[in-house]
């Protein structure tokens, strides 16, 4: 019988215990898993991911005027964007490897549940057209931008890991700090707040060394063909933009001339632009129009990203109609001059490669011609 008693309170004990920790985790919601920011105390939660924390951030903060793109978006400031849109509230959005779906799920769930609603910018990259391409997440992310397709982690709630999670959450929610703020200092935190990201290096280092961590690193596409669905899936994103009255600019992201010479892709990026702007009736800022940014390796930050100048020269060209990159820094792309547009770039593309100022091998520039050579012929 004391057997018996035994086994039951300890029985209650365990039963107890779990529904307790699964109650305190759930509530909590130190991942975001259940997205729940009921409280005080479960605002600020326990993430790494940009992706998570830009959905969070968002939903804490009053916005109406939202920068999208991937990570090469992320230093496009939003103060720049107030101080030339007026009465707008900005605040970048964009996070690393961002899919079309996903800035479309953003849009859908976040922006678009607001009565105040201005400004979108869409910074492209060929890449995004690929078809069913999808990056890895975090299941976290995945729950907040809604693209898990299975069910909810419930064992999570009563992991113990989860619990020292949690109760970290509850002391930096007291603090009112973000997780991130102790590695961080003031500079740092001055980009973290209005969603940008903080490239240390090149921010605390005035000799930037642009020959180790641009020219001589590796360039590639990430993609070297596009699927026209994709190009459904923005037009999907500015009909229900412009539905709701919201002001939409769709411009392409610079790259390094390295990247446009190999392969082909640079060509059917051209013709990428030629799909979207006849069958969605936009206008694109083509920044990848063979201008001085592009073929100089210093307003870039890796092989990837370029710089904060260049980002702001992308605001206010697209905003002012001006620039301080260049007068030849971006075009104007619609349906009324896309083909003049696109026979215009592959004429500059050739005769670029007699232009001994650029940094590319006599072996890189005869595989360039041939591929360049073979694609115009296979796409006349």
């Amino acid at each position: 019988m004391h057997y018996i008693k035994l086994v039951k309170l300890w029985y209650s004990i365990v039963i107890g215990t779990l529904i307790l920790t699964f109650g305190f985790n759930y509530i909590i919601d130190p991942y975001s898993q259940n997205n729940k920011f009921l409280f005080k105390f479960n605002k600020i939660k326990f993430i790494n991911d940009d992706v998570s924390f830009k959905f969070i951030f968002t939903k804490n903060k009053e916005f109406n005027t939202y920068s999208f793109g991937s990570s090469r978006t992320s230093t496009i400031d939003p103060d720049l964007i107030e101080k030339n849109l007026v009465f707008s509230r900005a605040i970048n959005a964009s996070f690393g490897s961002a899919s079309l779906d996903e800035i479309k799920k953003f849009i859908d769930s976040t922006i678009l549940n607001t009565s105040d609603f201005k400004y979108v910018f869409i910074g492209l990259d060929f890449y995004q057209f690929s078809e069913n391409w999808i990056p890895t997440r975090p299941i976290s992310a995945q729950n907040l931008i809604g693209s898990n397709e299975n069910n909810m982690n419930y064992v999570q709630y009563i992991n113990l890991k989860t619990v020292n999670d949690s109760i970290k959450t509850l002391i930096y929610n007291s603090r009112g700090q973000n997780f991130n703020e102790q590695s961080c200092n003031l500079e740092c935190m001055s980009y973290k707040k209005k969603g940008m990201r903080y490239y240390s290096d090149f921010l605390n280092n005035g000799n930037y060394n642009t020959q180790k961590k641009v020219t001589d690193g590796k360039h590639y596409w990430h993609r070297e063909s596009y699927d026209y669905s994709q190009v459904l899936t923005l037009k999907n994103i500015l009909n229900k933009l412009r539905e709701n009255n919201v002001t939409v600019f769709i411009y392409f992201n610079p790259i390094t001339f390295q990247q446009i010479y190999l392969g082909t892709s640079f060509f059917e990026q051209l013709n990428l632009i030629d799909d979207i702007v006849s069958n969605t009736d936009a206008k694109i800022f083509d920044f990848n129009n063979l201008n001085m940014v592009n073929l100089n390796n210093s307003y870039f930050l890796d092989p990837f990203h370029f710089n904060y100048k260049i980002a702001d020269c992308i605001v206010n060209k697209i905003t002012l109609d001006k620039s301080e990159c260049g007068h030849d820094f971006g075009e104007i792309i619609d349906k009324n001059n896309i083909s003049a547009f696109k026979h215009r770039m592959k004429n500059k593309y050739f005769d670029l490669m007699d232009d001994e100022n650029l940094w590319l091998t006599p072996e890189q520039i005869s595989t360039a011609k041939k591929l360049a050579r073979e694609w115009i012929r296979k796409n006349q």
